[in-house]
This record gives structure tokens, sequence and C-alpha cells, in this order.
């Protein structure tokens, strides 16, 4: 109860503080509202009080509103919206904004800002299984399909992953290594069958087209052998 009503107190103070034109305060209301800190959680409000602290150049606030607009936490997702606010801060050494940027450039089909990024996330973070799958699909777009496949297989050294398994079996395909793509990419339908829709992943932006065109015809050959097994078993 007294973690509670000192929460409660905070944001009192911090209302306070806002009505002051306290910039810091703007934020912290902020983040109290999206926790439900201390109020009741509200996403409304807790975006309109970090829109308020980043209008005034806090960088924290500026990352966070960048993030939201990234994942559309709170907000409707917009990437040139979230591309603006982490431009904004420009911070080089911060993982989570190069991996976003490197994201958010791939989706705008910018691939060599994306690379850019994302390289800089890898100097941060050389072992980071996220940055090596992101530069494994950019890897793919560009058509260097031997770099592709050793980040992919870099980020599969810390475990099966449904996403980084059929970018690894897209990239064999690519390669002409027909046999090995059809295993990779039923192992990964077997962690998450949304990858026997590539259109559904295109419309969610969480492939592109030039990846779903490799895919298909192993997503076809797969529904192939599945009914010719169902007609054999009937």
């Amino acid at each position: 109860y007294g973690v509670e009503k000192n929460a409660g107190q905070a944001v009192a103070w911090f209302h306070k503080a806002a009505e002051q034109g306290n910039v810091e305060s703007f934020y912290r209301l902020g983040i109290a509202y999206a926790n439900g800190n201390g109020v009741t959680k509200n996403d409304a409000e807790a975006t309109q009080w970090i829109k308020k602290a980043a209008a005034k150049d806090h960088r924290e606030a500026q990352i966070l509103l960048g993030w939201m607009y990234h994942q559309g936490l709170g907000v409707s997702k917009d990437y040139d919206q979230a591309l603006f606010w982490l431009e904004k801060v420009s911070d080089e050494n911060n993982l989570l904004i190069q991996i976003s940027l490197g994201v958010l450039y791939f989706w705008k089909r910018n691939l060599e800002l994306s690379e850019k990024h994302l390289r800089k996330a890898l100097a941060i973070s050389p072992k980071n299984t996220n940055v090596h799958a992101n530069l494994g699909f950019l890897m793919f777009d560009r058509q260097r399909f031997d770099e592709a496949l050793k980040f992919f297989d870099q980020a599969l050294k810390s475990g099966s992953n449904a996403d980084t398994l059929a970018g690894k079996a897209i990239t064999l395909a690519a390669l002409n290594r027909a046999e090995e793509a059809l295993k990779n990419y039923r192992d990964a339908v077997t962690l998450d069958p949304r990858y026997m829709d590539c259109q559904k992943l295109i419309n969610e932006n969480f492939w592109s087209e030039p990846a779903c065109q490799t895919a298909r015809p192993i997503i076809q050959q797969i529904q192939e052998t599945a009914t010719q097994e169902s007609s054999e078993e009937n």
C-alpha cells in the first residue's frame, strides 16, 4: 500500500510540475500512464505526455516516441514518424536506435541506409541474434546470398526461430540447395504455421515481396506433399 501511495503522490507532484512547464515531468507522467504506476493505465494519456516531452527535445521521450510509432504502441504505426523522432536523437552508440533505424529503412526500401544502421548495431553488439537475423534478410533482398546465409546461421546458433529458419530456407533456395531449403522451411512451419501464408506475412510487414517470391514454390511443394500423403492414407 505504501508503495502505491508513494507512486500516486509522485504522479500528483509530476502534474503540478508539468503545469509549470517542467519537461522531465511531461516524460515521467507519460511513463506513469503507460505503466499504470500510481495512476490508472491510459495509453492515450501516456502518448500525449510523451509527445509533449519529445517536442521539447527530451531525448528519452524522443527515443520512446520513435519506438512507439515503429511498433504501433499507443499510436497508429507510422514509419515516417518513427524515423523522424529516432533520427532526431541520432545516437551512434544506442543499440535499440540503430536496430530500429535499420529495420525502418528496410521497410522504406532504402536498403543502403538499412545496411548502414544494422552494421552499426552489429558493431555495438556483435553477438546479437536480432541484428544477425535482420542482416540476413537485408542481404537476401540485396541478393548477397552467401552473406545472408552466414548471418542466418549465426542467428540460429542461439536456438531455432521460425523467422530465421524460414529466412535460411529461402536463402538456400536462392543458392539452388533445394533439399536443404525444403527441410528448413518445414522446420519453420512446424514452429509457426503462419509461414504457409506468404501474403499475410507481407500484409503484416513481416516479410518483403522478394522473400515471399522465393518462398512460394517451397510452400506449394509442402502443400502438394501434404495432399499426396493425405490421399495415400485414405
